[in-house]
């Protein structure tokens, strides 16, 4: 068959998954044309499609497919009863995705009567080493001498005809697409829901060893198969590299696009072959082999990155993991100076019974933090970090060295202290300052008198 490609101009959409949002574009004249009963179903099929993701505005919402002339009555109805059926999330089941593709490329009809197929390669990623293609097939009938689309298949492939890049790419598709919009308040958790147990691209063995992870976690956790605890804003998968019945695939998720914090992180996907096909065999989440267990985390090329990496990952170690100071873990990361490490060293050596967490200025440990604006200097910056604790801040100092942030310390005094302007100078006058404790918000400091 001979293959009509055509680029989708897309001007700002984006399919929403819980199908209930507003904004809507008019559909096509209603009327049934001249031009449209003369159109032949290749053209029928890229007429509809150029509408539906080449225009802005959602099609879904608020049911403007269903005034369009391209579709039946009857396929408007089923596609209606599909909508409905969705509890939470979904898919779009005009494009059999939870995304936009790059482009399409339509097929020539196969034609019987007054029926008709044509295949729509849908193209994820064109011109680039991450293209991947999904096929969908678009039925037609002829209504009132005009071709209208009737039905469309959202068949998956063969899976013992997937590459590892389309079975890792199926897995994310459907996992983000479970979760629905990460902005909406019905989104649903498939390590909750025990959803990710049934799915088609992951060996027993990992399915049985995800159990055991989540069993395991007391208070917090994380998602293992995003290695986070949020969820990134998109994911582009890599070319995979195969050895045997092996193979592995990075996947790249992207945060925080199109700001100053924005940053990529890699986690590697690795797959066996199971009954000649590609399933994940296991998540690596991009941990070293040292005992810190510090994962990598975005580039601290900005203060706030620096801030937000770091306690990022030192909330998920003492929720997950374990006790980030007794272990020492802190020590590798590489969003602290080697002084402000050895500082806190010191601090803790100095404790003797008890005390204080001197990167969180409590003696517990918050469910989540927020930022404040930077306040940048040449190479030296502060930032206000705020904790879910009430009315609980304290105030992190960063320098910068070869393009890299780093903390240089911790001041758990409230964000309104202001130091003298003549402080002291030297380890000796410093330990003749008053110690101020402050237990109900776990922080104490030294001033002098």
């Amino acid at each position: 068959m001979n293959a009509r490609q055509f680029t989708l101009c897309v001007v700002s959409v984006a399919v929403a998954l819980s199908v209930v949002l507003g904004g809507c574009s008019p559909a096509p004249a209603s009327s049934a044309t001249s031009e449209t009963s003369a159109a032949t179903p290749e053209e029928v099929v890229e007429r509809f499609y150029d509408w539906y993701i080449g225009e802005p505005g959602n099609k879904l919402a608020g049911g403007v497919y269903r005034s369009s002339e391209y579709l039946t009555a009857e396929f408007v109805q089923q596609v209606n009863q599909i909508i409905t059926s969705f509890d939470k999330g979904g898919y779009d089941p005009f494009l059999c995705a939870q995304d936009v593709p790059g482009n399409l490329t339509v097929e020539e009809a196969v034609v019987s009567g007054e029926e008709a197929l044509v295949v729509v390669h849908e193209v994820w990623n064109p011109g680039t080493e991450y293209e991947l293609i999904h096929d969908v097939e678009v039925t037609l009938r002829k209504v009132d001498e005009a071709w209208k689309v009737a039905g469309i298949a959202c068949a998956a492939p063969d899976a013992a005809a997937m590459t590892p890049e389309e079975v890792v790419q199926g897995f994310y598709d459907w996992y983000l697409g479970y979760i629905g919009d990460p902005a909406s308040e019905e989104m649903r958790n498939p390590l909750v829901d025990g959803a990710y147990r049934s799915s088609e691209y992951l060996t027993e063995d990992f399915v049985q060893r995800v159990d055991e992870l989540i069993a395991s976690f007391d208070k917090g956790g994380y998602d293992p198969f995003l290695c986070a605890q949020d969820i990134p804003r998109s994911l582009t998968v890599d070319v995979a590299a195969v050895s045997g019945d092996e193979a592995t695939v990075v996947v790249h998720q992207l945060w925080n696009p199109g700001t100053e914090y924005e940053s990529v992180r890699d986690v590697k996907v690795a797959l066996r072959k199971v009954d000649e096909a590609w399933k994940i065999a296991d998540v690596a989440c991009g941990m070293p082999e040292s005992a810190s267990l510090m994962p990598e985390g975005p580039m601290p090329v900005t203060p706030a990155g620096a801030v937000e990496g770091f306690y990022g990952w030192y909330l998920w170690y003492a929720r997950s993991a374990g006790n980030p100071l007794a272990d020492g873990a802190y020590r590798s990361s590489e969003y602290l100076t080697e002084e402000f490490v050895q500082q806190v060293d010191e601090i803790i050596a100095s404790f003797d019974k008890s005390g204080y967490d001197p990167f969180l200025c409590a003696q517990d440990v918050p469910e989540s933090f927020t930022l404040g604006e930077a306040a940048v200097s040449d190479d030296q910056a502060s930032i206000v970090v705020q904790t879910s604790f009430e009315g609980h801040a304290f105030t992190v100092k960063l320098s910068e060295a070869d393009g890299r942030w780093a903390i240089s310390d911790v001041i758990c005094a409230e964000p309104g202290a202001t130091a003298p302007e003549e402080a002291p100078q030297g380890e000796a006058q410093a330990a003749d300052w008053q110690v101020f404790a402050d237990a109900e918000y776990g922080f104490r400091l030294r001033y002098p008198i």
